[in-house]
C-alpha cells in the first residue's frame, strides 16, 4: 500500500501534502490510501500509458468500470460539503450520483463475473442489478432501509444501469 508520507509513492509533493490534510480533516483514509494505490499502479513504469496497456484487458475493466465508480460514488458521498450545492449539475452531482454511481458498479461487477458465460444467466444477473439497487431506494420510502428516500435517486439509478447494461454488451461483442 502506499503511504501518505511519500516514502513509496513518487507523486507530487502538494499532492501529498493535500491528501495528509484530508485525512486529517476526515476519517476517509481508507479511500484515500485505495486511490493513492491505483495511482502507484498506473504510474509503475513512470507512464500511465505504458502501464494501463500493459495491464490485462480485465484487469483494465475491472478497475475502470467497476473500481473507479464506487470510489468516485463513495467520495461523492463522503464528501458532499466539497461539492457546490448550486442548482443543476453541482446539486445533481452531491445529491444523487454516488447512488447511480454504486449501481453502475454493481451491474458491471456482475456482467464482468458473467462474460464469458451462458447468455441467459448473464441477462438474469444484469437485469437483477436493477431491482436491487431501486429497491433499496423504495426500502428507504417506507423507512426500512436507513438513508432519505428521493425519486431522482430512482432516476439517476436507471440511467446509469441503463449505461452499465449497454457498455456491457459491447464488452461482450469486443471479446467475441
Amino acid at each position: 500500500m502506499a503511504h501518505l508520507d511519500g516514502r513509496r509513492w513518487k507523486g507530487d509533493p502538494e499532492l501529498i501534502e493535500r491528501l495528509r490534510s484530508a485525512v486529517a480533516d476526515r476519517s476517509d483514509s481508507f479511500l484515500i490510501e485505495l486511490l493513492l494505490e491505483i495511482d502507484a499502479i498506473v504510474r509503475h513504469d513512470g507512464s500511465p500509458c505504458a502501464t494501463l496497456a500493459a495491464m490485462p484487458r480485465g484487469t483494465r475493466c475491472w478497475l475502470f468500470h467497476v473500481v473507479l465508480p464506487l470510489a468516485a460514488g463513495t467520495a461523492t458521498y463522503l464528501d458532499r460539503r466539497a461539492i457546490p450545492s448550486s442548482t443543476g449539475f453541482g446539486a445533481w452531482v452531491r445529491g444523487n450520483s454516488a447512488d447511480g454511481l454504486w449501481c453502475f458498479a454493481l451491474t458491471m461487477a456482475l456482467a464482468l463475473v458473467w462474460r464469458g458465460g451462458a447468455s441467459r444467466p448473464r441477462r438474469f444477473w444484469l437485469a437483477a442489478s436493477l431491482p436491487l439497487a431501486l429497491g433499496y431506494e423504495l426500502a428507504q420510502s417506507v423507512e426500512w432501509a436507513p438513508g432519505l428516500y428521493d425519486t431522482k435517486d430512482l432516476l439517476t439509478t436507471f440511467v446509469f444501469w441503463t449505461a452499465a447494461c449497454v457498455l456491457a454488451g459491447r464488452v461482450a461483442k469486443e471479446e467475441r
